[in-house]
């Protein structure tokens, strides 16, 4: 079908595209509530769970109903000792494929030769916080969301005679999107965990603080219930803001495939409605230039705002309101926001601050245009080495040439371990950086893989912590170098060498080269048939 056929059929059925925007986000919202009610009954299980626990370790260490530092600090007697360590072994065996994080703590404990009554009771504590399933069960809501919408779109324009094939749901675009960092705050795994161990450690501050001052059972008790408490919360903004998130990305995605050219913007026209939303309410945007939280939804968390097709000099005659605050909707001739509150509620002055706000984003995306594109899933080609050389010297040549093997090895080992370095191996280096500096840039993603047996590099590192090794890091274009690693680094790379292109020995496994001292930033951690992926991005100081 031509783009022009596809316009027309947008112009006499843009009516229709509203409405089914605005029963696209219900759906959204009523899936939405229903995760939550299983949410929140999560949340309750383990706040009992730890309220429990707690109540465990107060009958049998506590004189009368308080447990002091020293008998926090004190060690578990032998049974318990016993009972304990066969606990962590049983914990051991279950996170495997679980938190990385909860996976290194454990086997820590399970070094110790002596435990406190506050390393059971943390251990516990910690077992219930990494038992909510937040990452798997929110990750597969999100997903069902992206699908959910994407679908309804295509059936919509399935319905008007606008699709010529079925698209499937590509499962890694979403997983790129939920890895995003879309707001500057993080991408959703990202958050998930910090919510985790921020729960964690605040968990862990109120337990010292408890023994530290005398804290009764009860009043311990209502800390800890309060803090879980806050956790959920935590989660179901997260959550909400997310799914809006997944349906705008999953509507949108058909309506490029639809040959849709501008989306605009619809709030809800009642007196729950943010001033953010009032503002866009009937910005149009070109659909090239959608990037989400600055002119599409979600503009903040819970927004109600949705995006709907938009045909020039077509605007529905018709739209629903809820003028009373009594969640009652009624039928009238289309108005914006701003019109909505003038004519209808006599609200003039708010009215002229919408359309103003209104102007100043317009004004601003104008300006802004040129500077800044939709964030890419993929990584754009935005590093290019200034001293790339497309002739390489045979000296480089050469020097490359013999980078592999025991040479390289020896240095990597000298430059991991802090060695001093001979004057041969100094002069020996000066040369690899001056070949690498000729090559291009790989602008995507990499991976390199510990070899069964070595420590993981990234053992105590966490997402958002930054990484950077001393050796030089070798990395494959390939989606893995050994089929039975351990850990796994997926990495998106700015300035690693692609000297696979120009030199004949790397080309089998496409290999890229990150000079020494590259910082890397963790953006993600999962683990995958009992291999833990990183996921990295190549940091530069800007």
């Amino acid at each position: 079908m031509n783009s022009d056929k596809i316009k027309e059929l947008i112009k006499k059925n843009h009516n229709y595209w509203q409405s089914r925007a605005l029963n696209n986000e219900l759906n959204t919202i009523l899936n939405e509530e229903d995760y939550l009610r299983r949410l929140k009954s999560i949340y309750d299980k383990a706040s009992k769970d730890i309220d429990d626990k707690v109540a465990q370790v107060y009958a049998r260490y506590a004189k009368e109903n308080k447990l002091t530092m020293d008998e926090a600090y004190s060690i578990l007697p032998k049974k318990i000792e016993k009972e304990y360590k066969n606990d962590l072994a049983d914990y051991i065996s279950k996170a495997k494929s679980g938190d990385p994080k909860w996976y290194n703590y454990l086997l820590n404990q399970s070094l110790m030769r002596k435990h406190t009554v506050l390393d059971e009771l943390r251990t516990n504590l910690r077992k219930t916080v990494y038992e909510i399933d937040n990452e798997n069960t929110q990750g597969k809501f999100l997903e069902k969301i992206y699908t959910s919408s994407n679908y309804k779109a295509q059936y919509e324009a399935d319905l008007l005679g606008q699709l010529e094939t079925f698209t499937l749901i590509d499962k890694d675009k979403i997983e790129a999107l939920l890895r995003e960092n879309w707001s500057s705050g993080g991408g959703f795994s990202e958050n998930i965990w910090k919510n985790k161990d921020q729960l964690v450690k605040a968990l862990d501050d109120i337990l010292v603080k408890g023994f530290g001052t005398g804290d009764s059972y009860e009043k311990m008790s209502k800390a800890l219930a309060k803090r879980m408490d806050t956790s959920y919360k935590n989660a179901m903004r997260l959550i909400r803001t997310e799914a809006s998130r997944m349906s705008t990305q999953g509507s949108l995605a058909q309506y490029k495939e639809m040959g849709v050219t501008q989306v605009i913007n619809i709030a809800t026209l009642d007196d729950r409605t943010s001033d953010i939303c009032m503002s866009i309410d009937g910005l149009i945007v070109d659909i090239d230039k959608v990037e989400i939280g600055l002119n599409a939804p979600p503009y903040h968390p819970y927004c109600r705002t949705v995006l709907s097709p938009y045909y020039e000099g077509n605007e529905p005659e018709t739209r629903m309101y809820r003028p009373n605050g009594n969640g009652k909707s009624t039928k009238g001739r289309y108005r914006t926001y701003d019109q909505f509150l003038e004519e209808e509620l006599g609200d003039k002055k708010k009215a002229e601050a919408i359309r103003s706000t209104r102007n100043d984003l317009t004004t601003l995306l104008v300006a802004t245009a040129s500077l800044s594109a939709p964030k890419p899933i993929e990584p754009d080609i935005k590093y290019t080495n200034p001293n790339y050389e497309s002739e390489l010297p045979d000296k480089d040549r050469e020097t490359l040439l013999t980078m592999k093997g025991p040479t390289i090895n020896n240095i990597n080992s000298k430059l991991s371990n802090g060695e001093e370095l001979g004057e041969e191996i100094v002069k020996k280096i000066e040369e690899i950086d001056s070949a690498l500096d000729k090559l291009q840039y790989y602008n995507g993603e990499v991976t390199t893989d510990i070899k069964p047996g070595n420590n993981n590099p990234l053992d105590g590192l966490g997402i958002g912590d930054i990484w950077q090794p001393k050796k030089y890091l070798f990395s494959t274009k390939k989606n893995k170098y050994y089929d039975n690693a351990k850990y796994r680094l997926v990495i998106v790379s700015k300035t690693g060498r692609d000297i696979s292109k120009k030199i004949s020995n790397y080309k089998i496994n496409k290999e890229v080269i990150f000079k020494r001292n590259t910082k890397f930033k963790i953006v993600d951690i999962k683990v995958k048939n009992d291999t833990v992926y990183y996921y990295l991005s190549e940091y530069i100081d800007e």
